[in-house]
């Protein structure tokens, strides 16, 4: 799994970007100089419905213009946690949690007194 906010599949033993097959299981092979947006901006919410095919530059645009420019820096969501934000509202080592378990914490069920517990 790569750091690159987004979630990857496993198809017959080849890693996959998740909204991309989606895509491609619905409308067919995406065209070259186009990217699938998520529409809501969140990279974990892969319905077909969040997904659009847009134009590589556009694309690549609008996200300059998102991340640079209109979104301030912020501390990752977890309380206690003062990392950055990196991706879907938390820092790189909550969100890998969120990938691996669904729980930023780490484990399934976990519970601390502090929620920027290293686990």
């Amino acid at each position: 799994m790569s750091w690159n906010c987004y979630k990857h599949i496993k198809i017959k033993g080849q890693s996959l970007l998740e909204h991309r097959y989606i895509w491609e299981q619905a409308n067919g092979a995406i065209p070259d100089g186009f990217e699938i947006h998520h529409i809501n901006g969140d990279t974990f919410d892969n319905r077909l419905s969040n997904l659009q095919l847009v134009k590589i530059n556009k694309h690549r645009s609008h996200h300059a213009i998102i991340n640079n420019k209109l979104r301030p820096k912020q501390a990752c969501l977890v309380e206690g946690c003062d990392n950055p934000y990196e991706c879907n509202g938390y820092c790189k080592k909550h969100y890998y949690r969120v990938l691996r378990t669904g729980s930023p914490f780490g484990l399934k069920g976990h519970s601390n007194t502090n929620p920027a517990c290293i686990v």
